[in-house]
């Protein structure tokens, strides 16, 4: 799955014509119709996943390093705690996560 392919949407259309026959009778004719483009049909995709090519370091990535996002309130939970685990700083980090710091990190 593609995290940076935007938004799926659908498109929804009806037509519909009715003429009147005499006075009793009704004649109606109807079309509907729906589209779908770019809709997931992955459920529940983690996009926060550590890529693979970081998995030959082995038990390293749970080593606790400095955490660089530590004492900024802004960050949420990634503020609270002065260390954090090497593997989730290597992470690609989503939209909801802090950025990626400009300073460089311990690897």
């Amino acid at each position: 799955m593609d995290q940076f392919s935007g938004s799926g949407y659908v498109q929804q259309f009806s037509i519909g014509i009715q003429r009147e026959l005499g006075s009793a009778v009704a004649v109606s004719l109807g079309y509907l119709g729906s589209r779908s483009d770019h809709l997931s049909i992955v459920a529940e995709t983690n996009i926060n996943q550590l890529d693979t090519s970081f998995f030959p370091m082995g038990t390293s990535l749970q080593e606790q390093v400095p955490n660089p996002f530590f004492g900024i309130p802004e960050l949420g939970n990634f503020s609270e705690e002065p260390t954090i685990s090497r593997g989730q700083l290597l992470r690609p980090l989503s939209g909801s996560c802090p950025p990626r710091p400009s300073t460089s990190l311990p690897l």
